[in-house]
Parts: structure tokens; sequence; C-alpha cells
């Protein structure tokens, strides 16, 4: 029987674990957890996002997920939060309630903020909600005047609370403009002071947390650093099993290849080495010499840049000289390829984006009037082309 209970339970547990990851996981996508993940680390750059989100599917249900499910959903606030537009003008009535209203719908989630700022600020979060639920009627924007709440700003400066900055003796023309009021004519002489009192303590709480959301932003890698790092072994987690995802899938360039033009112009050896799991350099030789190679390896395909730096190099395609060099004086030229990704590893077909130059030398003289690098947008006859290992 206690068998069975123990299973029972650990049935439950498990499910809830499964509901919560659901629901968190709504909040956020695996795009945003990858994206603050390799926003903040060469090595996780490194690693493709295909590999993180086959490691990502393969954590679901896990303590681990969750955590980074958590930790995404914070940065996400975090970064609402320090990007919240501040007034310039505190004394702006419209301002003031704008940014009362903004920040009164982000004090709820803020707790977990507790755990990365500094000590000065932690009394702030937990107190400002209550201060904010207070009602600002225009009447209250007539009795207040600014130089007074300047006084009581600078006494609560000086660590002051609210009872001891705030002067009744100078407040004695708003406390009449209050009771002059129909809504407030029954009120009190104290309860019309508590609710001037509670009007200057929002306007100080206001320019406090606008004064904390600027300190936020002025340091907002740091504190992103500080939220990551309560996370770091989930993370550790996660890279680590997308790297070894990465490993076992990569796509290996490095090494020498036969390049094979359908139109005979741009044949050649070329030889790439790994960077990383997704980037390749190298150079192809063609006989007017050498060619700087870049790629990068996607899901469905490979794409490779032929740089064309040398005047010998570029003649060899124009059989012109004068404009080969000017080509060359403006940093030469790009041609690209892009590959498909199918079942060999040892030979990949595709397109070639050949470039091309625009001039006119009719009248005697070269005029060069464009440039054009061969890309997948814009380019010369795109035509068939292969690449196999040698």
């Amino acid at each position: 029987m206690k068998v069975k209970r123990s299973l029972t339970l650990a049935v439950v547990v498990v499910m809830l674990l499964l509901l919560d990851t659901a629901v968190l996981g709504a909040a956020v996508s695996q795009d945003q957890i990858i994206q603050i993940i390799k926003e903040r680390s060469a090595i996780a750059r490194s690693i493709p996002d295909q590999a993180y989100k086959a490691a990502l599917d393969s954590m679901k249900g896990t303590k681990p997920l969750k955590r980074l499910i958590e930790m995404a959903i914070k940065v996400k606030n975090f970064e609402e939060l320090a990007n919240t537009p501040v007034p310039t003008n505190f004394n702006d009535v419209n301002e003031f309630r704008k940014f009362k209203e903004i920040i009164k719908d982000k004090l709820n989630p803020l707790n977990w903020l507790l755990d990365i700022v500094t000590p000065k600020w932690i009394s702030f979060i937990s107190d400002t909600k209550e201060v904010f639920s207070a009602v600002r009627a225009d009447i209250l924007e007539k009795a207040f005047k600014e130089s007074l709440y300047q006084k009581y700003k600078a006494s609560r400066d000086l660590g002051n609370d609210m009872d001891t900055a705030y002067d009744e003796q100078t407040q004695t023309g708003g406390i009449s403009i209050i009771r002059s009021s129909e809504e407030y004519k029954n009120l009190s002489e104290k309860q019309a002071h508590d609710l001037l009192k509670r009007a200057m303590e929002e306007r100080y709480r206001a320019e406090k947390y606008a004064e904390f959301i600027l300190e936020l932003r002025a340091n907002k890698n740091k504190y992103i650093a500080d939220i990551l790092r309560l996370y770091s072994d989930d993370i550790n987690t996660l890279v680590e099993t997308a790297k070894k995802l990465a490993e076992q899938t990569m796509i290996n360039l490095t090494g020498s290849w036969t390049v094979t033009d359908s139109a005979g112009r741009f044949n050649g050896t070329m030889t790439l080495n790994h960077i990383d799991f997704t980037t390749v350099i190298g150079s192809m030789q063609t006989p007017g010499g050498k060619i700087d190679v870049y790629g990068t390896i996607g899901e469905k395909d490979i794409e490779l840049q032929f740089h064309f730096h040398s005047e010998s190099v570029i003649n060899q395609y124009l059989q012109y000289p004068e404009l080969s060099k000017y080509v060359a004086s403006k940093g030469g030229t790009l041609a690209t390829i892009v590959l498909k990704i199918a079942d060999s590893v040892d030979s990949f077909s595709g397109t070639l984006y050949p470039w091309y130059v625009v001039f006119n030398d009719s009248e005697g003289s070269l005029v060069v009037k464009d440039i054009v690098y061969g890309t997948p947008e814009q380019s010369g006859t795109p035509r068939s082309i292969s690449i196999a290992r040698r």
C-alpha cells in the first residue's frame, strides 16, 4: 500500500512539473532562450541554433528546462522594466499620471529582483506598491506646491520618514484648497494633511522609481549577468548538451575540395578549415592566384563567399588589365556559392552567383559605373556549380 501511494505521489509530481513547464513555456520561445545565452558567451555562440533546439527538446519535463524558462521570463521582464519611458518633468501632471499607470502594472512581478539589486532598492521595491495605490485627485494637484514638495524631498533624501519630512505648518494653503472642495469638505484637518502627505510621498516614490529604472538601464549588462548567474548550472547543462549534439550532427567541411563550375570558368582546388561548428575559412587556388573563402553552414544549405582581392586573380576572369587594376584598387569583389545539404557529406551541388562590372570604354577612356558583388540578391547570371572532397 505504501509503495502504491509513493508511486501515485511521484506521478502527480511529474505531472505538475510538466504542467508548470508548459505554462511557463507559453511565455517564452526556444529562440528567446537561445538568444539570451548566445549574446553573453562566445563559446555558446559557436554552437548552431538547431543543436540548442534539439537539446531543449531533449530536456522537456526536466527541472533545468523549467529554470531556463524562468530565467528567460526574468530577463524579458527586466528588459521591459529597464526600457520603461521615464518622465522628463514630474511637475507635469499628465506625465506623472502616465508614468504612474505604467509602473503600477510593473510592480507585481518584481520580488525576484531582490536577488540582484543593490540593498538601497530592496525596501523601496517592497514598499512602493502600497504607496502607488493612493488616488491622485485633481484637487490634490491644485493643493500641491512644488516648492514645498522640494523641501519634503530633500528631507526624505536625508533619511527622514514621511511624518518627519512633511511640515504641517507650511501646508495650510494646500489644506484649505482640499477642504474647500465638494468631495473633501467633510475631512478633518488631520485627514486632509494625511491626503496631501500621501500625495507628496507618491510623487517622491515615482521619482525614485525613475532613478531605479535609469540605474537598471545604465547597468543593464551587469544585472542580466547577475540574473544568468543564478541559473549557471542550468545554462551549462544546455550548452554541454547542445555541444554534444552539434558534434554528432555537424557537417565537417575541413579538408580539400575540387570546385567544378558548369561554365568551366570558376574551377579550382579549395581548402577549408572550421573555426567553429558552423563557420569555415580557407582559400581557393586558381591559375591566376589565391581567392579567400569564408563560409557558413545553415540548417539546409552552405553559403561560401569568395573574395577576389588581387589584380591577377580578377584579370583571370576579366581579361582586361586596366579594368582589373581598377577593381582591385577598390577592394576587389565577391562571388557567392549556395550549396544544398543533402545525403552526402563528401559532395555538394548548388548555385554560383558571379560578380560583374559595369563600364564604358567606347570613347577611348575607361569609365567604371558599378562593381556588382555576386550575391543571391544581385549578381550576374546564376549557374550550377558543385564541390567534391578530394
